[in-house]
């Protein structure tokens, strides 16, 4: 019973000469041996007989083994190609390489695992070689896969190298920020999402989706499966939001002098950032949930870093985002009251998904009955 730990550091030949990219990944060593530490204290815990081996790789279109002290090596010194033998100098990028060489050289048993994958590159592969990569890593499993991605410009790198290895705990940094961190091997716990945790938790949301889905397509049982609750948050976001948009309290509830006395009191402005608040958030979830429900059906998924990143709106400031009554006036907004001192009815308003619509009429009764 083995647990591997592998490092693997792209060696192709794009990466000669790329300062940035040996500019940073040596801090990716440093948390490798970090994580390996974390990992096999847990593991001793739970199953101290259980051995480790640690591997380092450099790979190409091939891919070899090295000495830990071998991994900080840059591929080039000046202008010439030095350290390395040339059979490890390829312009092919393949991560398959890295699968058949732990095939060829190691018997993975049942028993073993692999309990660790660092990958490290500043490149891209094809959606073919992808496939290719997912057809030899079938029956081998990965429990935590890391992404260490650089480049400085963005768009000349993305996730597809690691994809075929994404199968349990992953997680993605780019240029050591991490942009994403899921367990794609667990289901995800749509109930914990709400209107009060929405924003943060859809960003986890998109970043499962996105993992786990970016190497199926519409045929794959799971993938309607995910789409149907997809539709189920989305529906039950838009029922809370209606349910929590307060709903205004109106003239015609209450006594000439109380009415008069408590006009005095309501801020509109802090009741128009409710309305907006809720409308914005109703969009976002909306918006969203399509947005999530497309990656998974597309069958041309991009991998790129950015893809689903959402930017809710509802952290900017409501007033930017007023939501009007296509009949109201100014003048008739201000009508509105609350019922009872500003800071308890605005703790207590009673709820309703419909109340904006209520608004304009409500208001014009109120005004009609001051000037009578």
């Amino acid at each position: 019973m083995v647990d591997y730990y592998i490092y693997a550091k792209d060696c192709s030949d794009s990466i000669n000469k790329a300062e940035y990219y040996y500019s940073n990944h040596l801090k990716t060593l440093e948390q490798f041996k970090y994580d390996v530490e974390r990992i096999k204290e847990q593991s001793n815990d739970q199953l101290p007989t259980r051995q480790f081996k640690i591997l380092y790789l450099h790979w190409s279109d091939v891919c070899w083994e090295v000495n830990e002290n071998k991994v900080e090596l840059k591929n080039h010194t000046s202008d010439n190609v030095s350290g390395l033998s040339n059979v490890c100098i390829s312009e092919r990028r393949d991560p398959g390489c890295l699968i058949r060489h732990l095939r060829k050289n190691y018997t993975i048993f049942e028993n073993d695992r692999i309990k660790l994958l660092h990958i490290v590159t500043n490149g891209m592969i094809s959606r073919e070689r992808i496939d290719e990569c997912l057809e030899l890593n079938k029956d081998i499993d990965y429990e935590t896969v890391v992404l260490h991605a650089f480049e400085e410009d963005s768009e000349k790198i993305d996730l597809s190298v690691a994809a075929p290895f994404f199968k349990g705990r992953c997680f993605v940094y780019y240029n050591n920020e991490l942009c994403d961190s899921t367990d794609i091997s667990k289901e995800f716990d749509y109930d914990k999402i709400n209107s009060d945790n929405f924003a943060v938790e859809m960003q986890q949301l998109g970043s499962y989706i996105k993992l786990k889905f970016i190497n199926k397509f519409k045929r794959d049982a799971d993938v309607w499966r995910e789409i149907e609750k997809l539709v189920n948050l989305r529906n039950r976001m838009l029922r809370e939001l209606s349910e929590n948009t307060p709903k205004c309290p109106f003239f015609e509830r209450m006594e000439e002098k109380e009415r008069k006395i408590l006009m005095r009191t309501f801020d509109v402005n802090k009741y128009k950032n409710y309305i907006s608040m809720a409308y914005v958030m109703k969009t976002d979830a909306e918006k969203y949930v399509a947005a999530l429900v497309d990656y998974i059906k597309s069958n041309r998924k991009s991998c790129s870093l950015h893809v689903l990143k959402f930017d809710s709106k509802v952290s900017e400031s409501a007033e930017e985002k007023q939501i009007y009554d296509a009949d109201s006036t100014d003048d008739e907004e201000c009508d509105l009251v609350l019922m009872d001192d500003e800071d308890s009815c605005l703790d207590n308003l009673s709820l309703s998904g419909d109340s904006s619509k209520r608004l304009t009429t409500k208001s014009q009764n109120a005004a009609s009955n001051l000037q009578a």
